[in-house]
């Protein structure tokens, strides 16, 4: 079994900053303190940074219109009215291009794969709305083929490391890889310009950044503020020190932000 250690902690003794937890269920609360500035941690896998905006990155719709604005590839991405059956027709119309390609309807601030669906057919498409909850936002988009999913880690506008998507089946549209696939320098290259660009438009100092990848191009499908670190160390257990040194850079960050106050 591996026993996962707080690098977020490990980072901030490290960095001088004391600890204290206020609540380990959730919500989890713990205050970190060094000398006359302190901040609060309202999660257990990140740390809030300023200068981003939580909104955005909630809101997958927003998201996709800032980077489709600025030309950055990604899964265009509209938000849909589940009770109004004439405009979610031609809603599907248009991201299924006629009936040719499949659609995908997810709450615009979903999580984890939580809530996904994908349909071939309008009529399929209405059986299930019925059954979505009442009141929640969702969004429609195109069905990317796609031979992979990987994602950037990126703090300051620089790629700080990436790692492939591992197999889930709770998400019906992502690919099973039964075996290791090799990804080339160039492709990497290309897919850390895109991250960095797409960091900068957004306006985000610590983000992950999820590409599909294709045949022969690649779109962003998801922005996220908070990503789980913790479960690319399940994958990777030997990435722990890697998860530390990132979080070093991002309390001395943290540091210098609360200083000049």
């Amino acid at each position: 079994m591996i026993i996962m250690i707080s690098f977020i902690n490990e980072a901030a003794t490290n960095r001088g900053w004391e600890i204290e937890k206020l609540l380990t269920t959730h919500p989890y609360l713990t205050k970190y303190s060094k000398g006359d500035i302190f901040f609060y941690s309202d999660g257990i896998v990140n740390i809030p940074i300023n200068s981003q905006s939580e909104i955005i990155a909630n809101n997958k719709v927003i998201t996709t219109t800032i980077l489709e604005n600025e030309n950055i590839p990604c899964i265009p991405t509209k938000e849909i009215n589940v009770a109004n059956k004439d405009s979610l027709y031609e809603d599907f119309q248009h991201f299924s291009f006629n009936n040719s390609n499949t659609v995908v309807i997810k709450p615009i601030n979903g999580q984890k794969s939580e809530g996904v669906y994908s349909f071939n057919r309008f009529e399929e498409l209405l059986k299930e709305i019925n059954k979505l909850p009442k009141g929640r936002p969702y969004c429609i988009s195109t069905y990317y083929p796609h031979k992979y999913e990987i994602r950037l880690i990126l703090f300051k506008k620089e790629v700080q490391f990436y790692y492939m998507k591992p197999n889930n089946e709770q998400n019906i549209l992502r690919p099973l890889v039964t075996k290791e696939i090799s990804i080339e320098k160039d492709k990497i290259e290309h897919l850390m310009c895109i991250s960095r660009k797409a960091a900068s438009v957004l306006g985000y100092d610590y983000v992950s950044i999820d590409f599909l990848v294709g045949e022969e191009n690649e779109k962003i499908i998801e922005v996220n503020l908070k990503p789980n670190l913790y479960a690319f160390i399940r994958q990777f257990p030997s990435n722990h020190k890697k998860c530390v040194t990132l979080y070093e850079k991002i309390f001395d960050y943290k540091e210098a932000l609360l200083l000049t106050k």
